[in-house]
């Protein structure tokens, strides 16, 4: 199982929500939490469950660190959707519209 990556960063949070800089902290807060406590969680699972195994994948730092240091990953477009969405960015894409720009510099969380 993987952590839950950078939330706070995300397009339609950071469009929905006032922040101070490039996220929303308090959610990406809230996500480290979470992300601390399921490493407990999964190893008690794997003993509670005869036969599991569960793995955690730490992955969270490397989503955020490629949204703040996007040139050090190839990236050029850290900010914006990937695609045309309801609402301003806010929500999901639009089902079968061309996306907004080359996906190619951006990050995809």
């Amino acid at each position: 199982m993987f952590e839950i990556g950078p939330i706070g960063c995300i397009p339609s949070i950071t469009r929905k929500y006032k922040h101070n800089g490039q996220y929303v902290e308090e959610i990406n807060q809230l996500v480290t939490l979470f992300n601390k406590k399921l490493g407990t969680i999964l190893k008690d699972l794997t003993s509670t469950l005869q036969g599991s195994a569960f793995t955690l994948g730490h992955v969270n730092w490397l989503g955020f660190d490629a949204i703040v240091n996007p040139s050090s990953y190839g990236l050029t477009d850290t900010s914006n959707p990937c695609c045309i969405t309801w609402a301003n960015g806010t929500s999901g894409c639009i089902p079968f519209l061309a996306q907004t720009n080359t996906i190619s510099g951006m990050v995809i969380i």
